[in-house]
């Protein structure tokens, strides 16, 4: 779902041989040790923050902070909040800053369960908008930003192994993320083809009734949202064998 650039002459011999020695580093977890099992995969979560804001492209650890998403498509056309709408080249910053994270995993169900919260998420780039919000029409295309505030997100994925053995990777299905902010501030520049009375009644309606607006589109934000952390996850995991971060007795040959 989304792309970054990356500077060719810097990732050259030096990112290969970077990705190859952090894929030989990264920390095993013991799925025989159900006591510890959990400590250590909230333990791999924290080994990863430094390499939100570089990435590690030979292994499809992609740029996570600041996240450069190409285009996001909503579209919701019933409802108080009925809008069609396209954000294009959106750059988002916070993600590193996660605290209070928890892995929760169960080898027999094949789930893990991931609860964080990120201080402040600031988003920017181009709209384009249609449609109704409340009794509010909605119109214009432009730049925007917004401010995201005490982001709180609950959820996880299901997971299966494929392939065989050495080559055998996790991928990550029905993904389900549910998510809280505390405060959000957004705003839509040259709304109306740049009628500022028009651009600021609509903007402050939005500020001011930011909570009953997400709830109105939290649907469809989370289809995106989970859509979205699903790839993510699989991209990384397509790259990282099982053996390299799991042991266990029972998968001895």
């Amino acid at each position: 779902m989304f792309s970054v650039r990356w500077c060719l002459l810097f990732l050259g011999t030096i990112g290969f041989s970077f990705a190859a020695r952090f894929a030989d580093q990264v920390r095993k977890c013991n799925l025989d040790n159900r006591a510890s099992l959990n400590a250590c995969f909230t333990r791999q979560m924290e080994d990863l923050r430094p390499f939100m804001t570089t990435g590690i492209p030979e292994l499809n650890v992609q740029v996570l902070d600041p996240m450069v998403i190409p285009v996001i498509n909503f579209r919701q056309p019933t409802g108080p909040v009925s809008i069609n709408a396209k954000f294009n080249q959106v750059q988002v910053k916070g993600m590193a800053k996660f605290t209070d994270a928890q892995v929760r995993v169960d080898p027999d169900r094949m789930r893990m369960d991931v609860f964080l919260r990120i201080p402040e998420l600031r988003s920017t780039g181009n709209y384009e908008i249609n449609g109704n919000v409340f009794v509010l029409p909605v119109s214009g295309t432009g730049s925007s930003w917004s401010i995201l505030n005490g982001v709180t997100a609950t959820g996880g994925s299901d997971l299966e192994i494929v392939g065989r053995r050495p080559n055998e990777f996790l991928r990550a299905k029905n993904t389900q993320i549910n998510f809280k902010i505390d405060k959000t501030r957004i705003r839509l520049n040259n709304l109306f083809n740049g009628d500022q009375i028009l651009g600021d009644t609509v903007n402050n309606f939005l500020n001011d009734n930011s909570e009953d607006v997400l709830d109105e589109v939290r649907p469809e934000i989370s289809k995106i949202l989970n859509d979205f952390v699903q790839k993510v996850l699989n991209d990384g995991l397509s790259s990282l064998p099982v053996d390299k971060f799991l042991t266990s007795s029972r998968r001895r040959a």
